[in-house]
């Protein structure tokens, strides 16, 4: 936690804990709680007590949030991105997933199915759609921009479908077993 985070917590910790304490309510729930009626003092005791637990234990979320946040920007600045467009996006377009592909140089060199995920900080490279047509593929080293045919955007396909978290979408006509180079009728959907 940042020197300024840690004197914002302290600040709305006091304000908060002040009227709290002194709520005859929570008091009561409080008393309730504990089986017994608590001696002066012991509910801000222990509101200071779980405050200095999450203080020690970094699980204020918005600071986690920033330091992460931070953490990818430094992590992606140094990247490389290599623009990847399909030459026949009539024959097969993009689908897109609730997550990117996350490469590594681990076994497989590919991550992040919903049973394994792993950190996007620890990527080699993101293989992530933009349209139907284009997409991005953030890299460790420089590559030059490619242009696909259907086969490797079917591959690029079957990679977002594989580690989806949870869905792959599609825009709306697309062929979704073409799209991911599986046998017709696979995706199919009957009202």
């Amino acid at each position: 936690m940042t020197d300024t985070m840690s004197a914002l917590f302290d600040v709305a910790k006091e304000e908060v804990f002040a009227d709290v304490a002194s709520d005859p309510e929570i008091q009561r729930a409080f008393d309730t709680w504990i089986e017994r009626e608590a001696a002066p003092g012991e509910l801000a005791a222990h509101l200071e007590e779980k405050a200095q637990a999450w203080r020690a234990q970094n699980t204020l979320f918005v600071s986690r949030v920033q330091h992460y946040f931070h953490k990818a920007i430094e992590h992606f600045t140094d990247m490389h991105s290599q623009r990847v467009t399909l030459a026949r996006p009539n024959r097969v377009e993009f689908v897109f997933a609730d997550s990117p592909v996350v490469v590594t140089t681990g076994p497989g060199g590919i991550a992040g199915t919903a049973a394994k995920p792993v950190a996007l900080l620890q990527a080699e490279g993101v293989w992530c759609p933009l349209s139907p047509s284009v997409g991005i593929s953030l890299c460790s080293e420089p590559r030059d921009d490619v242009v696909l045919g259907p086969s490797g955007g079917q591959q690029l396909n079957l990679l977002s479908w594989r580690y989806a978290s949870r869905f792959v979408g599609a825009r709306p006509g697309v062929d979704l077993d073409r799209a991911l180079a599986k046998p017709a009728g696979t995706f199919s959907i009957t009202p």
